[in-house]
């Protein structure tokens, strides 16, 4: 079956052959006597010239109201199909558009976790420099940092556009004690009722914030008690890894603040400040408190992912895990809350796996 345009085609050659028939007949009578094409030929009283040219512009009237007639409806055929077409475009666009729609993908029941952000508030104080502010802090702010319910960034200096809190001390390892005692006093005096639980992480630190407060749902924040990834060197208790990240009860805060500024009990510089801090915190009575999984499986992590999956420690951490190094998917707790040495691409990688990235069909059951 042949198409509209191919029908116009066809018409508009068939007009033109008439045409120029019709107009070769006339030359050719024009050259001949009169009396060979009367009235005989047409039934006409007039000459055979005029009858030739009268029959000649019917007939081009005819196909060109016939050719007119095809390009009308052709047109209007086209407008419809294109019309028809945009629209069946328009629904599968808006179809697609409704399948990859961001605000239905992500219709999660977050009641749960918003219940908690309300009764389990978490201070989160991270260590930085004002060199690493735009290259590592801004990213814990831009991440896993919005999600706490107080968010405190202590340095060396004060900066009110980032901000950060300036202690007044000197930069290097060997000032961090110094740099923590500082922040944990500046907290105690001025947040210590403003938070319940009060996290310490470095600001290469991953925190998952509402796995944090469900493990601490359950304490209470009035026991001088403290959480990390465990140590057990340097102290009877051991401490817990600075870079994991560890946790104080506002009693232990408040110990930290009060007993702990005397200077006989506590160091106030060196390096090793998470080492310092433990100590610290066990001489004024704080107890270490296990954090692991009823599966013995681990919370806090010290090093990125990568490394606790497949087992990619230092020969030190072998001496300083107070559980026993492992390593798997089996070794990580469902219900992980921090890892360490988690540069800034990999925060927002982390961010969009946990936060983001849904299997469909699969609902957890808790």
């Amino acid at each position: 079956m042949l198409s509209i345009k191919d029908n116009l085609y066809n018409q508009w050659n068939i007009f033109h052959r008439q045409e120029t028939y019709f107009t070769r007949c006339c030359e050719r009578m024009n050259t001949l006597p009169m009396e060979a094409f009367r009235d005989t030929v047409y039934g006409t009283t007039r000459d055979s010239t005029d009858n030739c040219k009268l029959k000649m512009n019917k007939k081009r009237d005819f196909f060109l109201g016939l050719f007119v007639g095809i390009v009308v409806t052709y047109l209007t055929t086209l407008t419809s199909l294109q019309s028809r077409s945009q629209k069946t475009k328009s629904s599968e666009n808006a179809a697609i558009m409704i399948q990859n729609d961001d605000r239905l993908a992500h219709h999660d029941d977050n009641n749960i976790a918003e219940n908690l952000e309300k009764r389990v508030r978490v201070l989160c104080y991270v260590m930085t420099c004002p060199k690493n502010l735009e290259t590592r802090a801004i990213h814990v702010k831009k991440t896993w940092g919005k999600r706490c319910n107080i968010l405190l960034f202590m340095s060396s200096v004060s900066n009110s556009s980032f901000p950060t809190i300036g202690l007044n001390v000197s930069e290097g390892r060997q000032h961090l004690t110094q740099k923590d005692s500082g922040a944990f006093d500046y907290i105690f005096e001025n947040y210590r009722d403003k938070a319940d639980w009060f996290l310490k992480a470095d600001d290469d630190t991953y925190v998952i914030l509402e796995n944090l407060r469900y493990f601490l749902k359950d304490y209470n924040t009035s026991d001088p008690i403290f959480f990390g990834h465990h140590f057990k060197m340097f102290s009877k208790q051991g401490y817990f890894s600075g870079g994991a990240g560890y946790v104080l009860s506002r009693e232990a805060l408040t110990r930290l603040g009060t007993k702990g500024k005397d200077p006989k009990l506590c160091r106030k510089d060196g390096a090793a400040s998470d080492a310092a801090t433990g100590q610290c915190l066990e001489k004024v009575g704080v107890k270490v408190v296990n954090s692991s999984d009823a599966l013995g499986r681990s919370r806090f992590h010290c090093f990125e992912p990568e490394s606790h999956l497949f087992g990619d420690y230092p020969e030190w951490y072998y001496k300083f895990d107070a559980n026993g190094p492992r390593k798997g998917m089996e070794s990580i707790s469902d219900h992980a809350i921090s890892f360490h040495y988690v540069n800034p691409k990999l925060m927002h990688v982390m961010d969009l796996l946990i936060y983001h990235l849904k299997p469909y069909g699969i609902h957890s059951t808790k």
